[in-house]
């Protein structure tokens, strides 16, 4: 179980945080709806601009958590992360591949967001395609769950 700060979506700390990353180095790579993506030497950390953005790191954290290196039930392999303590993800960097090379089971991720660590295909952004380990995740957690989410 992580042992967070924050037990809840904070913008202002999550805020100040990011400026933190990008006072040493870290490259924007991009934005969703629900987070935004830095790399830092070789990997990415994610950072939720929402309350839905903390769900999705702490959904993401738990099922590498549960399923390690192993496939889970999809045949989905989730890349290595961990929840940091202040509710980011630390997450390596994939390589990431042309939609027409992605494995078929990688149709199933939304947008195909899967890529190679290590030789292997591995899931790099699957928050909406696991919602179903939102209720276990949270309790992993010790969060509140999001309304709505």
């Amino acid at each position: 179980m992580p042992n967070l700060i924050n037990k809840v979506y904070d913008r202002i700390s999550f805020e100040d945080y990011e400026q933190t990353i990008k006072d040493n180095g870290a490259i924007f790579l991009g934005e969703g709806a629900s987070r935004k993506g830095y790399k830092y030497k070789k990997s990415v950390i994610k950072i939720p601009h929402n309350e839905w953005g903390f769900q999705d790191n702490i959904i993401e954290a738990y099922a590498y958590n549960l399923y390690g290196r192993k496939p889970d039930e999809n045949g989905y392999i989730f890349a290595p992360c961990k929840l940091l303590n202040n509710g980011c993800l630390l997450m390596v960097l994939v390589d990431r591949r042309p939609y027409k090379e992605l494995p078929s089971w990688a149709n199933y991720i939304d947008g195909g967001q899967c890529g190679i660590y290590n030789g292997r295909w591995v899931v790099y952004d699957s928050a909406c395609d696991i919602r179903p380990l939102r209720f276990e995740s949270t309790k992993w957690a010790n969060v509140a769950e999001c309304p709505n989410y």
